[in-house]
């Protein structure tokens, strides 16, 4: 006896274009049955949605509720698509898998007792699925390819189109990579420039209070023009960097005096909010950084954001300890305003338009983090943010961003 499957074909639009079928000789499978159960020593079943055994690798058995143990399982076993069981019988413990084919509308049975499923275990865990699955493929392969044949040309039309669309939107996303990129360096000219030209200004005003303050301010204000045109410099060799006609120059450098450093540059916004500075980092620390980089687009823009969420008169904590793996871990630590998760989630996302407002109305930019974020990687460190916002927390408010840097 042979068994037909037919399929009726139709194109995208629905239309119906013509039939196909395969047929499956009752005997062969019979025989393709027996032979798997013997060679793995397991039991094969085909049967009806009432459990009726329609073929076997064993014929001993008419329906599944006449196997012993198999019998107190037989309707969760034929009911869906089938699943993973087991039973015991003889005082041992069987396995079952059970598939439903859809194109046969039987069920395929799959039994193995438990020693059997030992000894075959290096090879045979999940054997049982894939002979499933290529019985199951196997009645339906001929299907495939003729369904495949009609189509072909539409599916060359169709990877025709879509190459096109995938081209034109890589281009369209290098667009807006390289308008980012520009709106990144633009951040540091205006940003970070900020700094040091603001160190620069109030030493002239102190100078122009007090004249004889010029010997005491004049190392100042070199260091502030040094960092000025660093900043400058450090744009250049970003640009160069991106084109990768440069390596960014890194060198181990103590950490307490960069921070100094850092510290002297913010100095009037710190005196503009009151805010208290909390140093504790070992004099011996050294940290792989490349210096103006560090220095006024890293430190700047993490103290920036430390004074710009937080109250007048509170304290920013700075602290730096090497941890377990031998490297440096900076923490700067504030009792501010915090960031919610929505903020937070997409601080170093340069699409995320991470910007708001500071407790004073400080304005910003939205591209401190980010710009942190890939210098830091560019030294082959990490950055760590943990936020706590003062909605959710009115008590114990406030943020850490933890750097960690290779010594």
């Amino acid at each position: 006896m042979t068994i037909f499957i037919n399929y009726k074909v139709f194109d995208y639009d629905s239309n119906y274009i013509g039939a196909t079928g395969v047929g499956l000789e009752v005997g062969a499978l019979r025989n393709l049955m027996k032979q798997y159960g013997e060679k793995y020593q397991r039991n094969v079943y085909l049967t009806d949605r009432k459990g009726r055994i329609v073929l076997s690798s064993n014929s001993a058995y008419a329906d599944i509720a006449d196997i012993e143990g198999m019998n107190a399982i037989a309707d969760q076993v034929i009911s869906g698509d089938g699943g993973a069981f087991d039973y015991r019988a003889d005082g041992q413990r069987v396995f079952l898998n059970s598939r439903f084919v859809k194109e046969l509308d039987w069920y395929l049975l799959v039994a193995e007792r438990e020693g059997a499923a030992t000894k075959l275990l290096s090879r045979g865990l999940f054997l049982n699925l894939i002979i499933c699955g290529l019985i199951t493929l196997g009645v339906v392969g001929v299907t495939a390819v003729t369904i495949t044949l009609y189509e072909r040309a539409s599916k060359e039309q169709e990877e025709t189109i879509t190459n096109q669309h995938e081209q034109l939107k890589l281009k369209n996303e290098q667009l807006a990579e390289a308008a980012q990129k520009k709106n990144l360096l633009l951040h540091i000219l205006c940003h970070d420039l900020a700094n040091p030209f603001g160190a620069l200004i109030s030493s002239l005003n102190l100078l122009e209070d007090d004249p004889d303050l010029l010997a005491d301010l004049l190392p100042e204000i070199k260091k502030s023009l040094s960092n000025g045109m660093g900043t400058i410099e450090l744009v250049r060799e970003m640009r160069a960097l991106e084109e990768g006609k440069i390596d960014l120059p890194l060198r181990s450098v103590l950490l307490e005096p960069l921070i100094q450093e850092s510290l002297t540059m913010l100095r009037s916004t710190l005196e503009a909010k009151g805010i208290e500075i909390k140093l504790r980092v070992a004099r011996e620390l050294s940290v792989l950084v490349e210096h103006v980089s560090f220095t006024n687009s890293v430190l700047n823009n993490l103290l920036t954001n430390a004074v710009k969420f937080s109250e007048k008169g509170a304290e920013v904590r700075i602290h730096a300890e090497k941890n377990s793996s031998g490297q440096v871990e900076l923490t700067i630590a504030d009792d501010g305003i915090g960031m919610p998760d929505s903020i937070l989630s997409a601080l170093f996302n340069l699409k995320g338009n991470v910007n708001r407002a500071g407790t004073n109305g400080e304005l910003g930019t939205g591209f401190g983090m980010p710009l942190v974020e890939q210098i830091v990687k560019m030294y082959g460190g990490r950055i760590k943010v943990n936020s706590r916002d003062v909605s959710e927390f009115p008590q114990g408010h406030g943020t850490d961003v933890v750097l960690i840097l290779n010594p």
